[in-house]
């Protein structure tokens, strides 16, 4: 039997196991403790939604939001102008988040309908204060407007549509399209 053997044979593939993670985050520059503060610091950030509702309904969450972000197709940079010279907001393309809702595709990768687009359909962007603005698809690109989730390369609280199309389109906290 090798019962004797086993357990020191453990031992040694747990250090092993357990050894390159310690290494790296010491060669990282940070320890345990950093990484669990970072991550109750996150956690800790105020997280928003925005309601979705087309042919069907569902919600663009933060954390859906930051993978799609992740990925880089359709994060989109927009410089505008606004009263107090110019700014550079960053986010997903409005064609992104409504291919959420505009097709029958109900789970990722949501395809957009860019048919039903130029046929022209209403879009109704909510802000958390009631403020409402509306515009039909046919007088606009689908990739004129972003939901931003930052300005001038800082974070935004809640996300804002902004972009190449009439500022009275620009709808900060946005709630709901």
């Amino acid at each position: 039997m090798i019962r004797g053997r086993s357990i020191p044979a453990l031992a040694l593939v747990l250090v092993l196991a357990v050894l390159p993670g310690a290494v790296y985050a010491q060669a990282a520059g940070t320890s345990q403790t950093d990484a669990t503060s970072s991550a109750s610091e996150y956690e800790k950030a105020p997280k928003w939604s925005v309601k979705l509702s087309g042919l069907r309904k569902d919600e663009m969450s933060q954390e859906y939001f930051s993978k799609l972000k992740a990925s880089g197709a359709g994060y989109l940079t927009k410089t505008v102008e606004k009263k107090s010279g110019k700014a550079v907001y960053t986010g997903l393309s409005l064609r992104l988040v409504l291919a959420m809702v505009d097709g029958a595709d109900s789970a990722h990768p949501f395809v957009f309908d860019s048919s039903l687009w130029a046929g022209g359909y209403d879009i109704t962007l909510v802000a958390e204060d009631g403020y409402s603005a509306s515009f039909s698809t046919t007088t606009l690109a689908p990739d004129a407007l972003i939901l931003a989730d930052t300005e001038d390369g800082k974070p935004l609280d809640k996300p804002m549509i902004v972009g190449d199309g009439p500022k009275s389109l620009w709808v900060k906290n946005l709630q709901a399209i």
